[in-house]
């Protein structure tokens, strides 16, 4: 119920993530179960030049993998793919909430062949614990660095489920997003395949 992650990287140049089994850093009990909020598997942020996540398999915490951009400068490649991950709340997360003032995102972003399912067990409202795929955003203003990513070769399926499902891909204030070659598959009606707000 602390700030959790299985991998930590903090501003750092060129780092390569694999192979891992990253699992358990939150086992969700239920849907209205909250303290696991700040629980991640694979977790970058500050000043990151080059960053590769790939063939890793992540389930049980809010986020699978997560970058965060709050003052910092992002550079090179990031890359994150061929992961399987599920049993989170939000598969893949890049933004920032909060102050984004001194942000640079200059990065070409990738993220693609990765196998996105099962968000049951995390969701409750649509305030707390919305659940998405892979969720793109500029900060809770919308006012951070515009930044491109590039969404392919992606299969994502299962339930979002009902009533927090967001999108299968949320692409959140105005972030640039191309998307193209993904297979999306939705068991039941619940949220959006793809998502553009802002």
């Amino acid at each position: 119920q602390k700030w959790s992650a299985g991998v930590y990287i903090s501003s750092s140049n060129r780092v390569e993530v694999k192979n891992l089994t990253v699992r358990n850093i939150y086992v969700q009990r239920s849907a209205s179960d909250m303290a696991g909020e700040f629980t991640n598997g694979i977790y970058f942020s500050g000043n990151i030049a080059g960053i590769k996540i790939h063939n890793n398999t992540i389930s049980a915490a809010r986020i699978g993998v997560r970058g965060s951009f709050v003052t910092a400068t992002w550079t090179g490649n990031i890359d994150i793919y061929n992961n399987t991950i599920s049993d989170t709340c939000w598969n893949i997360n890049l933004g920032a909430g909060g102050d984004i003032t001194g942000t640079t995102v200059g990065a070409s972003v990738n993220i693609y062949g990765n196998d996105l399912s099962d968000w049951s067990n995390w969701n409750k409202d649509i305030n707390f614990y919305h659940t998405d795929g892979i969720i793109l955003f500029r900060g809770t203003d919308g006012n951070g660095p515009l930044f491109s990513v590039s969404i392919y070769n992606n299969y994502i399926h299962g339930a979002l489920g009902n009533p927090a499902g967001t999108g299968f891909v949320f692409c959140s204030t105005q972030t640039a997003c191309t998307i193209f070659n993904n297979l999306l598959v939705m068991e039941t009606p619940s949220g959006t395949a793809i998502y553009f707000h802002g």
